[in-house]
């Protein structure tokens, strides 16, 4: 038990030393999140782009064999 308190202690920069690196998981965490949605956002405006393309490739063709 006295190692544990010693580790986080760090020789008196553990009030320094964790808050940053807490502050460094919550910002990679919130990166990742956002890189997430940014991500699923752009797919699913691709998707609706292509949808439109295929659309109308098909009434072109519809048109052109009519």
């Amino acid at each position: 038990m006295k190692n544990i308190v010693t580790f986080i202690n760090m020789d008196g920069y553990g009030y320094y030393v964790w808050p940053a690196f807490s502050l460094t998981i919550l910002i990679l965490l919130i990166m990742a999140i956002a890189g997430f949605l940014q991500l699923k956002s752009n797919k699913s405006a691709l998707y609706k782009i292509s949808e439109r393309k295929n659309k109308t490739r098909k009434e072109i063709k519809s048109e052109t064999q009519a």
